[in-house]
């Protein structure tokens, strides 16, 4: 099975329920209990299915819309980590690394986003680049509702960290979420 096939599957399926919805408009029906059928009953059926037709059209563009940038985004993450692996030491890698870490944590694929990000903390040399690792590890695992990880990550970006008053907005609103039941 195609790697991709998954992740767009997870894309799609959330908007099933509003074209199937759509799909099954509610017609004008004939009165039961033998009552006389108006004449005009055909046409208003037919313009009621042509009104839902076009509207189940622009639901459908809209869906092959965002099935066509969730592939391409997908395609590229595939393209950038066959990359990474294949020639690590090039000087591209890096970046390719950080563009697929953020691809990811576009598409919500967090845990993915998360390990890509843990391999460039781990390869990093710069505060720079060890902050901007750490801020992408803490979006991800904020991402996938691990708020102790993130405030943990958060927590280390403190003093380092551009704002530091954002930092701790972050970390009080995560344990605010904490302490919701």
């Amino acid at each position: 099975m195609a790697s991709w096939l998954i992740p767009t599957l997870k894309a799609i399926l959330p908007h099933v329920s509003d074209v199937v919805s759509a799909v099954r408009p509610a017609f004008t029906r004939k009165k039961a209990g033998g009552a006389a059928v108006p004449e005009d009953l055909p046409q208003q059926q037919i313009a009621e299915l042509q009104a839902a037709a076009t509207q189940n059209a622009g639901h459908i563009r809209e869906l092959a819309a965002q099935l066509e940038s969730t592939v391409t985004a997908l395609e590229q993450a595939a393209a950038l980590a066959e990359l990474t692996e294949r020639f690590p030491k090039s000087n591209r890698a890096a970046e390719g690394r950080w563009m697929l870490a953020y691809a990811l944590l576009g598409q919500r694929r967090y845990a993915d986003a998360d390990r890509e990000f843990r391999k460039l903390l781990y390869l990093s040399t710069e505060r720079e680049s060890t902050v901007q690792a750490r801020w992408g590890m803490a979006q991800s695992l904020e991402g996938m509702g691990d708020f102790q990880g993130a405030i943990a990550q958060y927590e280390a970006l403190r003093g380092d960290e551009g704002d530091p008053a954002h930092v701790t907005e972050k970390i009080e609103r995560l344990k605010s979420r904490l302490r919701k039941p």
